[in-house]
């Protein structure tokens, strides 16, 4: 399951609701600016070339720009993404 809900823009970056339910990502950076995670409900690991940061309700991280990272979702999660907005939405 990969639902994605964009909801809004704050300056340059893009809002977005999604539901993720078993899926881990291939590594990636977004090299054009940070990114935001704030879990809504459930759970997700993010791996980094730190290690593995688990992330439940409530907890809220912000992934550097350049960073190298991957989410792991085990189970049914939903989060809030702030993003750099490269798609023009009214």
């Amino acid at each position: 399951m990969y639902q994605y809900e964009w909801i809004g823009r704050i300056n340059n970056n893009a809002l977005s609701v999604v539901q993720v339910e078993n899926r881990t990502l291939d590594f990636h950076a977004h090299e054009q600016s940070d990114e935001l995670f704030l879990i809504l409900e459930g759970e997700l690991t993010l791996e980094t070339g730190d290690g593995l940061l688990p992330l439940n309700a409530g907890e809220m991280v912000i992934i550097p720009c350049g960073m190298r990272r991957r989410p792991i979702i085990a189970a049914r999660v939903k989060l809030l993404l702030m993003e750099y907005d490269t798609i023009s939405k009214p």
